[in-house]
């Protein structure tokens, strides 16, 4: 009988490690591609990009980043956060359907300008090459920082770890809809890469285009402000302003200044489209959204978002931690998940990254062996994620949300739980260092 050890990769009485993973590479690329068939053979069979069930109409998230790139190449360009000309804008695009409600574009003034060009070719083409590029962006930059910050995983298990990611749901999500997580998700390992090897320009410039999603811009600030890294955030504000330079030109600058306002307003229209909705967020504010008035949900989460802020402060200025940024940057992005005002099931692909910096074994076996307990169940959790994560979009959305807000605030709190150990003096868990 054959019986191959390997501390923390794969073990299995009677069958090697080899096989085993083969094995693994094999089931995961089935399940891969049948479900990307259920996204990319309906976009080259010409399905549309609305539908109506139960007399609701639905629209595909693409439509309105593609309807961003047109009108900033329109005469109206200058009027991009005027809802009566983005819901003329958009039923031109789903025609002969036709909306009564503006399905609002919340994404800054450049985010128009960097569509543009997308824009020129026509609607179905655009996506197709929209959901094509970006996944293998995706799977480029996690294959990086898998290589590079996680040496315990060999090829193999860099194979498993990138298909599991695409089996996931927060992923076939993002391309169903043609959903921007994957650019954010690609900004974020570039970020953590250029803070971690002192790139400061190259993370800068990453923090800077991570801002089309505004609500994680407080996380992934932290690092570079409580390490006092000044030349990082100089580069951020240099590409930021080249960015809203290029936006101003284009759309004008009181679109600028109008951002902010047209945020709240997005936030607090009573003509809002569900997927604003505060219950429908996958973050704890989903959670106490169907427990508790939006006013104390308010103050619970602004609470509990400053104790984090302070918390996190004083992970990342911590002497100890300065020489291994792993679990600092997994902690701050279990927070974004946890704890983000606002947060939808595709953004869950942050996780994907703090999964690359963290686990030291894809073997679900030896994850049940590792004798430090907060390590044991974040590893864990996070192993079985993309499956349960089906689950979760199965089951009833009263089911639904709750549970994935209970999962993402457990592995918060694990974070929290391995980060103080590590603060603790105690000495570097054993596979992580």
């Amino acid at each position: 009988m054959v019986k191959q050890e390997h501390r923390f990769g794969w073990t299995m009485p009677g069958i090697s490690k080899k096989v085993v993973k083969i094995a693994v590479i094999s089931v995961l690329s089935i399940g891969v591609l049948y479900v990307l068939g259920l996204i990319y053979l309906p976009a080259l069979l010409g399905a549309p990009f609305s539908s109506r069930s139960g007399g609701k109409l639905s629209v595909m998230d693409f439509v309105t980043w593609y309807e961003a790139g047109m009108l900033a190449r329109s005469p109206e360009r200058t009027q991009i956060y005027e809802p009566d000309v983005q819901l003329r804008y958009l039923n031109e695009l789903i025609a002969p359907e036709r909306s009564e409600v503006p399905f609002f574009i919340a994404y800054p003034p450049y985010f128009f300008s960097l569509m543009a060009p997308l824009s020129l070719l026509p609607l179905r083409t655009a996506y197709i090459l929209w959901i094509i590029a970006w996944p293998l962006v995706l799977m480029a930059a996690l294959h990086f920082v898998l290589k590079k910050y996680a040496p315990r995983l060999d090829a193999a298990d860099r194979a498993i770890f990138l298909l599991a990611v695409l089996f996931s749901q927060p992923l076939i999500i993002s391309l169903r809809l043609g959903q921007t997580s994957s650019w954010l998700v690609t900004c974020i390992c570039l970020f953590f890469h250029g803070l971690a090897s002192k790139k400061d320009r190259l993370a800068g410039a990453a923090l800077a285009l991570s801002s089309i999603k505004p609500q994680y811009l407080l996380f992934l600030g932290l690092p570079a402000i409580a390490q006092r890294r000044w030349r990082l955030l100089a580069s951020a504000v240099v590409a930021e302003m080249v960015l809203l330079v290029v936006a101003g030109l284009n759309v004008g600058w009181h679109n600028l200044i109008k951002y902010p306002s047209w945020l709240a307003y997005v936030e607090t229209s009573p003509v809002t489209h569900l997927s604003i909705s505060p219950k429908s967020m996958v973050s704890l504010r989903g959670l106490l959204s169907c427990l508790l008035p939006p006013e104390m949900t308010g103050i619970i989460m602004a609470a509990l978002l400053i104790a984090q802020v302070i918390y996190l402060c004083r992970v990342w200025s911590a002497p100890r931690l300065k020489t291994d940024l792993r679990w600092p940057m997994a902690l701050t992005l279990a927070s974004a998940t946890a704890l983000s005002p606002h947060l939808h099931y595709h953004d869950l692909l942050i996780l994907s990254v703090a999964a690359a910096l963290t686990i030291p074994s894809l073997s679900i076996f030896q994850a049940a062996r590792l004798p430090a307990w907060p390590l044991r169940y974040w590893c864990l959790l996070l192993l079985y994620y993309p499956f349960v994560s089906w689950l979760c979009f199965m089951a009833a959305s009263s089911i639904e949300i709750p549970l994935l807000a209970i999962m993402n605030t457990a592995l918060l709190l694990l974070a929290v739980s391995q980060v103080q150990m590590m603060l603790g003096n105690k000495e570097p868990l054993e596979g992580l260092s």
